[in-house]
């Protein structure tokens, strides 16, 4: 003899596998995304070197626009273990191009600088891009000022 099955066994029964193929989909989904935006924050630490590259080479000058950056790539690159290509440093990191570093140094909680492009509030874990830049300015900013004696110090 078979086992029969009421309509409301079956209905939820398909309700649960619905639920569960639906959840195990949101939840692939979200690994994936999560997977992309941590590749990602390595690619937006390696932007914020070669801004800092660029500045140390051009008087300290916020790069415009990806083009400047194009001849720190492959020094910074040398350094990391990822493949990137220019081309996807350019999608997967956003630049706010207009800044001024001196901003930087003179408000504490500045705007954020570099970011992942696909998702511009995904937390950083560790180092953030800004503090890459902020570190350079600051390590530039002491050593112009060493050497330098203030006259009310006698």
């Amino acid at each position: 003899m078979t086992p029969r099955f009421s309509l409301r066994q079956l209905m939820f029964a398909l309700t649960i596998a619905v639920f569960g193929v639906w959840s195990i989909s949101i939840g692939l989904s979200r690994a994936r995304h999560n997977a992309d935006a941590s590749q990602s924050t390595y690619a937006a630490r390696l932007v914020a070197q070669m801004c800092v590259r660029h500045m140390s080479f051009n008087g300290d000058s916020w790069p415009k626009g990806w083009q400047e950056l194009r001849d720190d790539f492959a020094p910074c690159m040398a350094r990391t273990r990822q493949s990137w290509d220019f081309d996807d440093l350019k999608e997967r990191v956003g630049v706010d191009w207009n800044l001024d570093p001196a901003d930087l140094l003179t408000v504490p909680d500045s705007a954020t600088v570099i970011w992942v492009a696909s998702d511009p509030d995904f937390p950083f874990h560790g180092t953030t891009p800004n503090a890459i830049v902020l570190r350079h300015l600051h390590d530039r900013n002491r050593l112009q000022n060493v050497g330098t004696v203030k006259m009310d110090a006698f």
